[in-house]
């Protein structure tokens, strides 16, 4: 298994945001696919946060994991 940047390996994002949609896009309305994708594009960085790390084994996409300031905003000086 390897660790990757999403941002070096774009062509997961779509497959990330199906993830992260199916599991979790029901909890905002007015939320789709299209819409998790886009705030995905956030975390194409490779040095500063937020960012997003794939786990990937013989090309095939494992799992994922963000590193971000805040969860909740509810939580204000929980960071990271």
């Amino acid at each position: 298994m390897e660790l990757q940047l999403l941002a070096e390996n774009k062509q997961a994002l779509p497959i990330v945001a199906e993830w992260y949609f199916t599991e979790w896009g029901y909890l905002r309305e007015s939320n789709s696919l299209a819409k998790t994708r886009e705030s995905l594009s956030d975390y194409l960085n490779t040095d500063k946060i937020p960012l997003l790390v794939i786990a990937v084994e013989s090309g095939e996409i494992l799992g994922a994991a963000q590193l971000k300031y805040r969860e909740m905003t509810i939580y204000p000086e929980k960071e990271h």
